[in-house]
């Protein structure tokens, strides 16, 4: 019978999670752990799964973006982007950003701010995500808000920085602009 299961602590070590963190992935998904005594539990009873249903949690953990060792795995490449909060009221103010999923992070912003405008984006690897807010705090003229915020003298200033940096950087990078 020990083939036919596989342990909860032996697929949290497997996975790379705590063994709550487990339970509470399979509870989740909907799958029922059986008790069962084995030898490495002294012949205490603890939670298994079937082999089967081992494999439609790696399956599931894998399709959620979990490496093998536990931790999501980031794309390569995303989009770097510049929104404007709130246009009507502070057109020069803006917000910065890198995103592996822009459409989704945009639906974010507009339960905050309902009319949030994506004034452009270029294809940025996540390794250039700090670079690539540096450029708009070391614009001259720009004054820090909050976190990724500033208050700026000329969109199209920042915009031609951003420019200048991502064709460094990504020779083939353009801007897309809304």
């Amino acid at each position: 019978m020990a083939s036919e299961y596989i342990t909860l602590k032996e697929l949290a070590a497997e996975l790379s999670l705590d063994r709550s963190n487990m339970r509470k992935c399979v509870l989740h998904m909907g799958i029922e752990p059986m008790r069962v005594r084995t030898p490495t539990s002294r012949n205490q009873q603890t939670l298994a799964v079937t082999r089967a249903e081992a494999e439609r949690i790696r399956n599931e953990r894998q399709k959620s973006g979990f490496s093998s060792s536990g931790k999501v795995q980031r794309p390569e490449f995303g989009e770097f982007y510049i929104v404007v909060p709130d246009p009507e009221a502070r057109p020069n103010r803006l917000k910065v950003g890198y995103s592996d999923n822009l459409e989704s992070r945009m639906g974010t912003y507009r339960t905050i701010a309902p009319f949030v405008e994506l004034v452009t984006k270029w294809p940025c690897k996540s390794s250039w995500e700090q670079a690539a807010l540096a450029v708009c705090a070391n614009a001259e003229g720009t004054k820090l808000v909050k976190g990724e915020v500033y208050d700026i003298r000329s969109i199209d200033d920042v915009r031609n920085r951003y420019d200048l940096f991502f064709s460094s950087v990504y020779p083939n990078s353009e801007a897309q602009s809304n």
